[in-house]
């Protein structure tokens, strides 16, 4: 299942219109011949000039298909960007995913859109909310609206209020890990072993003045994967069915009390700014 996850029309200053389509689905999704239309204040017209065309030229065959879980983010057409979207974004809109048939498969509508403001959809795809710009990441999670059991199992451990931090002005992005690979050539192209090896990583952060608690930095960005409450409620039936009881659901209560509630939470809190394809 492919959905407009968020469009963000008017960013804040130093940042960018951006749409995200993800992969909801179990399985690859082929975006041949799919395509992006966007309309702002009434404007509904479908000519090219509103349209993205999302793998048809050349040069953008890689975004022809999507594993599960994955996203793709697409930002303004330009010279340095031609698999960027033609359209301009405003206030009031609307963002339309068709197939190649020109059925729409998903869409996300918003008027008065702040500066800053991201839209978001909903994970069954039934409505869109707002995430106000400059938000932290618990402010984020209760714009949202589905974490509200994640929001609580946070502040039963003492996590909450760490999370509110600002995020370090300096920070660059994440360095992720490279392997060093070695392979060995044909004879007739030399024979020679060659290796690979990623660039040195940059060096550490200085400790904080104040250490926050044990896995959450001084400093955000924080990238968090919160379980939905659908996910809570899952989990709740299934520890339930284990105690023997029958008693249904495990109460929430009873997890929140769980002593090792915090240590598992902290797994959830990777420090850093992360997208799914990293």
């Amino acid at each position: 299942k492919l959905t407009v996850e968020s469009v963000t029309p008017i960013p804040a200053a130093g940042n960018t219109v951006e749409i995200v389509i993800r992969n909801m689905g179990g399985q690859t999704a082929n975006l041949t011949g799919f395509r992006l239309t966007g309309t702002q204040g009434g404007n509904t017209t479908g000519d090219s000039a509103n349209t993205l065309y999302i793998a048809t030229d050349r040069q953008c065959r890689a975004n022809g298909t999507l594993e599960s879980a994955q996203a793709l983010y697409f930002t303004p057409k330009s010279d340095a960007n031609p698999c960027g979207f033609p359209f301009p974004l405003g206030a009031n809109g609307t963002v339309t995913l068709s197939d190649y048939n020109d059925a729409p498969k998903s869409s996300i509508s918003w008027t008065d859109a702040a500066q800053g403001t991201q839209i978001h959809v909903t994970p069954d795809a039934s409505s869109a909310v707002r995430v106000p710009g400059n938000s932290n990441v618990i402010e984020v999670l209760q714009s949202l609206g589905y974490y509200q059991t994640f929001l609580l199992a946070l502040k039963s451990a003492g996590l909450d209020q760490p999370l509110t931090a600002a995020s370090d002005p300096n920070y660059t992005g994440p360095t992720l890990p490279q392997q060093q690979y070695q392979f060995e050539l044909p004879w007739w192209f030399a024979g020679a072993s060659v290796g690979l090896a990623a660039p040195p990583p940059p060096p550490p952060p200085s400790p904080p003045a104040s250490p926050p608690p044990e896995g959450i930095p001084a400093a955000g960005p924080y990238t968090i994967l919160a379980p939905t409450d659908d996910a809570f409620d899952t989990l709740l039936t299934q520890l339930g069915t284990q105690t023997g009881d029958g008693q249904g659901p495990l109460p929430l209560d009873a997890l929140l009390r769980l002593p090792q509630l915090r240590d598992i939470l902290l797994y959830h809190i990777v420090p850093g700014r992360y997208t799914s394809g990293e």
